[in-house]
């Protein structure tokens, strides 16, 4: 198996790399940011004749439509990957559906779009780093509630709603929560490396999950980095969850703020329960959440 990967961060090193290289004999990786890419892509690709082509394009104008038909006439199956959310979803990624194999996304609302327009696709969630975000480790003292989120004030149609929640929740907790990122009002910002994100909730009794959207099986790594890391889970109760998670067993939901409070109240004064949650939850994303499982499931999508 060859496998090329063109991505954001794609330099030959870190957590999804590797996990690529443990499921191929040839890899190589080509990072989008380079200058004159497609010339790039299509001289590495005749160099590997490359089995399969893993792309991560979530902006227009990098790889072209040409490129990837290039690619797949050289026998290489063609995938290409969003884990953010664009609304209205752009123009070019239809015409990018209709040049790949397939277009994966991190939510249902996406596949769907691009099945409607009579082209391939299929729901691929993110995985996460297992040996950064795992319960054991250094901790770092830090408040019992925790949510790790950037502000982005009301950019996405859930950014306010979020802020609601932080102002609520500090009104309600005080210096028992603590909001940790870019753009809150009254908080030092927290530039964390995903090692010291870790140790932050590794510190932490619950641990909250708020996307910017609420779209079918949508939600950012944010989840994933919790369970992993084996900090009780409270979440927005986003669409379709229960379609990956068992609800009261993995994690807890609310959807009226107003509940918010009690339940962390209820969970903090019962340790048992909230470490029974934490555990199920942990369990759950180390059996399949990692890395090494995303790469298995697009290759299964892939028939590889």
């Amino acid at each position: 198996m060859k496998i090329l990967h063109i991505g954001v961060c794609a330099d030959g090193h870190g957590s999804l790399p590797t996990a690529f290289k443990k499921q191929c004999d040839v890899y190589a990786d080509i990072n989008t940011g380079e200058s004159n890419l497609n010339e790039k892509v299509i001289q590495k690709a005749m160099e590997m004749q490359p089995d399969f082509v893993f792309m991560q394009l979530q902006s227009e104008g990098k790889v072209s439509a040409d490129t990837v038909r290039s690619l797949r006439s050289m026998g290489a199956f063609v995938m290409n990957w969003s884990g953010d959310v664009r609304d209205p979803l752009p123009p070019w990624y239809y015409d990018m559906a209709a040049a790949v194999n397939v277009s994966c996304f991190s939510n249902m609302v996406d596949v769907k779009k691009i099945r409607e327009a009579g082209f391939k696709s299929e729901y691929l969630e993110i995985g996460y780093d297992e040996t950064i975000y795992c319960p054991e480790g250094e901790v770092l003292e830090c408040e019992p509630i925790v949510f790790m989120a950037n502000n982005y004030l009301n950019a996405f149609p859930l950014s306010k709603y979020r802020e609601e929640v932080v102002n609520h929740l500090k009104q309600r907790f005080g210096n028992r929560f603590g909001v940790y990122g870019n753009g809150w009002a009254g908080t030092q910002s927290f530039n964390h490396s995903q090692h010291e994100e870790a140790k932050k909730y590794r510190g932490a009794k619950i641990a909250l999950n708020i996307s910017h959207f609420n779209f079918e099986r949508y939600s950012s790594d944010r989840l994933l980095r919790i369970l992993g890391t084996g900090v009780m889970c409270i979440s927005h109760n986003y669409k379709g969850i229960e379609q990956d998670y068992e609800v009261g067993k993995h994690l807890i939901t609310f959807d009226e703020l107003h509940i918010l409070p009690y339940k962390i109240e209820w969970f903090l004064e019962h340790e048992e329960e909230r470490q029974r949650i934490a555990k199920a939850g942990n369990e759950l994303a180390k059996s399949r959440n990692t890395f090494n499982h995303y790469v298995t499931n697009m290759l299964k999508i892939a028939g590889l």
